[in-house]
């Protein structure tokens, strides 16, 4: 009995980071104005880039992070950092370049900087990674130098683009 409680707590997880990775791309979907579809790609894609070999180097080259090996908590880790950190980060950057008020764009760097120290907490509340020598100070310097990146991406992709909202 034991066993099959735990298997569907290892399931369980699986669908709560799924369920957010819908959310998130619905969000997405449904904000009034984006920049352009070049800058959304390019955005997404490299920080999909960053993010992956970020966690590979904590994962295989440092071992500081340590993924619980089974089929559903991997697919729930790569679910959460491929798809819903990425799109939040999309999101961010759309909210970010619409808006021409400065507090606005405080204020959804701060949402977006704790949704994903938010995200990465639950990871780990999850049992789907483990801290092994990596802190939450760590992971909120990489957030945030994740933000730096995108922030970065995205002004230079929309210079290049023209500045194009859809």
């Amino acid at each position: 009995m034991i066993g099959i409680r735990q298997k569907e707590r290892v399931y369980l997880s699986l669908v709560y980071i799924t369920i957010t990775a819908w959310l998130t791309i619905l969000f997405f979907a449904l904000l009034p104005q984006k920049v352009g579809s070049v800058t959304n790609v390019i955005v997404f894609f490299v920080t999909a880039i960053v993010d992956i070999n970020k966690l590979t180097l904590n994962i295989s080259t440092f071992s500081l992070i340590k993924p619980v090996v089974s089929y559903s908590n991997w697919l729930a880790l790569v679910v959460y950092r491929d798809i819903t950190m990425s799109i939040i980060l999309l999101i961010f950057v759309n909210v970010y370049f619409t808006s021409k008020n400065k507090r606005r764009k405080w204020e959804i760097t701060i949402l977006t900087f704790f949704l994903l120290v938010a995200g990465s907490q639950l990871l780990r509340a999850l049992n789907i990674i483990q801290y092994k020598g990596w802190t939450i100070f760590y992971e909120m310097l990489c957030i945030g130098a994740l933000i730096g990146i995108t922030l970065l991406t995205a002004r230079i992709t929309t210079r290049i683009d023209g500045g194009r909202k859809t």
